[in-house]
């Protein structure tokens, strides 16, 4: 998935769903009253001539609707000296607008500027800034942190660690037969969208392993879209094998042998036919389908 792609993802799933921020501050290590609410707040920021805007920010409110802390939240891919310049600027700024304290979260997913972060940088007389930083290592630990792991942490671990290990791309699938089905739709369609065929086969096939069964009717079909996708895959692959075996061997195909291969959609009878094409004298001996 491209970076962009990415980045917009995790903020928006932030925006629509605020109590992330929670679980990822206690990732951080952060600790956090049990009774706060998190809700919204503006992330633009300007002082003087300068405009700093950053991902999200987000209030966290007592019993008594009281903001107890601002948390102001940057998704930061790749090594930044600026960033490590503004970071402290943020804190200032929602520190004073908000009249409260303020954590800065960071979701570093460059492991060195995720380190770099998690020492305190000086900002002279004796003064220092310190963020919460969730980076890859504290997203892999997320389940021993954390109590429970919502469905928008489990498609966020997946989103970022998925190629490392299918099985994280398994438990957020399941993990949204908890979601409405317009959010569903949306993080199951990322992380398609974010890995090849190799990772969605694996992560099939472990669902076959572990029997899961879906709960909802949303996934339920969303699953069966994905096994859908994968087959064509295949059939696409399995007729350009075809047609590349064929002409490689200098084997004329006609119109209707085209057709033929187009027409088919059975995976069984391209796979006898991908192996006819490499010994075959005619195409005609390969489009030959056995009577059933």
């Amino acid at each position: 998935m491209p970076a962009s792609i990415e980045h917009q993802a995790i903020t928006e799933m932030i925006r629509e769903a605020p109590s992330i921020v929670v679980a990822l501050l206690r990732a951080a290590g952060v600790d956090v009253p049990a009774d706060v609410e998190a809700a919204g707040a503006s992330a633009a920021f300007s002082i003087a001539v300068d405009d700093f805007n950053a991902d999200d920010a987000v209030v966290l409110r007592n019993e008594r609707g009281e903001i107890e802390r601002v948390i102001v939240l940057e998704v930061q891919r790749a090594w930044s000296d600026e960033k490590l310049l503004t970071l402290p600027i943020y804190q200032a700024i929602a520190r004073r607008r908000h009249k409260a304290p303020c954590e800065v979260l960071v979701l570093a997913l460059d492991d060195d500027f995720a380190d770099a972060l998690k020492r305190p940088i000086p900002l002279g007389g004796g003064s220092f800034f310190a963020a919460a930083v969730v980076g890859r290592d504290e997203l892999r630990r997320i389940p021993e942190l954390i109590a429970h792991v919502s469905p928008e942490v489990a498609f966020l671990r997946a989103l970022v660690l998925g190629n490392e290990d299918p099985a994280i791309i398994v438990d957020a699938v399941k993990s949204f037969d908890e979601l409405p089905p317009e959010r569903a739709v949306l993080y199951f369609d990322l992380i398609s969208e974010a890995f090849p065929k190799a990772s969605r086969l694996a992560m099939e096939k472990l669902m076959l392993h572990q029997g899961y069964q879906p709960k909802s009717e949303i996934v339920r079909s969303l699953l069966e879209k994905g096994r859908e996708e994968g087959r064509e895959e295949g059939r696409a692959l399995a007729r350009t094998a075809i047609r590349a075996i064929l002409r490689a061997r200098r084997i004329v195909m006609t119109a209707a042998d085209d057709r033929a291969l187009e027409a088919c959609s059975d995976l069984d009878v391209l796979a006898r036919w991908t192996e006819r094409a490499a010994t075959a004298e005619s195409a005609g001996e390969v489009f030959v389908v056995a009577p059933r």
